[in-house]
């Protein structure tokens, strides 16, 4: 009988906090969260409005630093880099996934998704743009600007931005937010169908 083999951890937070000053009065967004995420999983982090998803969601793409507590992403400290350093994070280990799919209006989908890969300093950008669009199943609207695209195409442009630089984390913050209940499907069928793919 084979052995089993854990997955390898991909993010450890240990009692993070995030404290907002609103006047005199301050907000405990987040108060003491402890989570662990492996490699491969599927997670979603569901809550009424105002329970600190958002905020959760910010401090683990490293758009926001905790108050306090300690995050760790692929074995590496990441609460306490300074903003370069969290650029760089993003840009190499993380894909985001937003509801108002923050596509570049005038710009075709394939620039939209090279955009990511131009920041990395990639050589073969067109190449791994195209690819990540096939992936997501807009091989034919490449050359079409994200104005002349559906809602549900947008998000799939979005998600193959995220996708290009093959991140080991994608974030999606309301993904189907926008969308009618077809599309959404559609786009949860696409995450499942990435994530089953490794």
């Amino acid at each position: 009988m084979p052995d089993f083999i854990e997955p390898a951890l991909l993010l450890s937070l240990r009692d993070i906090t995030k404290i907002y000053t609103i006047g005199d009065q301050e907000v405990h967004a987040l108060d003491g969260v402890d989570l662990d995420i492996y490699h491969g999983e599927f997670v979603a982090i569901m809550g009424p409005s105002g329970s600190g998803k958002s905020t959760l969601l910010n401090i683990i793409g490293c758009l926001d630093a905790p108050s306090g507590g300690s995050y760790e992403l692929d074995g590496i400290d990441v609460s306490e880099m300074d903003e370069t350093e969290q650029a760089h994070v993003r840009n190499q280990r993380i894909g985001f996934v937003f509801q108002g799919f923050n596509l570049l209006p005038r710009t075709t989908a394939l620039k939209n998704v090279e955009l990511p890969l131009l920041y990395g300093h990639r050589k073969d950008l067109t190449e791994v743009a195209t690819a990540a669009l096939e992936k997501v199943g807009l091989g034919d609207r490449l050359y079409h600007k994200s104005s002349q695209l559906s809602g549900g195409q947008q998000q799939r442009v979005a998600i193959a931005r995220a996708l290009s630089m093959n991140p080991p984390l994608i974030l999606a913050d309301e993904p189907t937010g926008n969308l009618a209940t077809k599309q959404s499907e559609e786009i949860m069928g696409i995450f499942q169908q990435v994530n089953n793919e490794g």
